[in-house]
């Protein structure tokens, strides 16, 4: 298990919505954690690669997609001891 940072920007075009990309995000592991609000933390099983072509057919022209592997070497400013502890935890 990894914990994966995915960072989107989402530009819906008149009558499109996206409401799609994060209901799959919240399936793709064991946790999510909407940390932003357009980046979202989740535990998987899954790869990068995986997680961006499970995401890619809810981008429309314009959004950009980031998935990135979190890595044990972090610092955080801001965040609840739950939440600091949570992306602390090995995997």
């Amino acid at each position: 298990m990894a914990i994966l940072m995915i960072r989107c920007e989402l530009h819906p075009a008149q009558g499109r919505t996206n409401d799609g990309l994060g209901e799959v995000v919240k399936g793709m592991g064991s946790g999510w954690w909407r940390c932003f609000d357009s980046t979202w933390l989740v535990v998987t099983t899954m790869t990068t690669d995986q997680v961006r072509d499970a995401l890619a057919p809810h981008l429309g022209e314009g959004d950009r997609l980031m998935v990135i592997a979190f890595g044990m070497d972090a610092a955080f400013a801001g965040f609840s001891d739950v939440h600091t502890a949570w992306l602390l935890e090995p995997a």
